[in-house]
């Protein structure tokens, strides 16, 4: 079974069409919907059962937390902590790049204002 998690996930997306081909070969849209059903209870029962797992995991290894407490919002604020820490970043390790990408920008914007006003011009 290992050998199977080891597969390319190409050929294992296409061997598992073809076993779902196969499946439904021989058998009517109601058995065909049974089979579905089934598959896809089994596959409900997988995941539920592996991420419960995980979950039990996370709080054993430390590294559960919860980013709905109270606790967390009341000392990170994500929208703001994440604006805040990348304008640092551009200001700190990239000043001049972003003034040049910024200047870039409004001279290409000019040149597109002037290519439109000729446009109307011309008319």
């Amino acid at each position: 079974m290992q050998s199977l998690f080891t597969l390319n996930p190409k050929v294992s997306t296409a061997l598992f069409t073809i076993i779902g081909f196969i499946l439904i070969e021989d058998l009517s849209t109601p058995e065909q919907n049974v089979i579905g059903n089934w598959l896809m209870l089994t596959a409900q029962v997988v995941i539920t059962n592996a991420s419960s797992q995980q979950l039990i995991e996370s709080y054993a290894t430390g590294s559960g937390i919860n980013i709905n407490s109270n606790e967390v919002k009341s000392t990170y604020n994500p929208l703001f902590y994440d604006i805040e820490t990348l304008q640092n970043i551009l200001r700190t390790v990239k000043p001049n790049d972003m003034q040049n990408i910024f200047n870039s920008l409004h001279e290409r914007l000019n040149k597109i204002e002037q290519i439109i006003n000729e446009m109307y011009d011309h008319r």
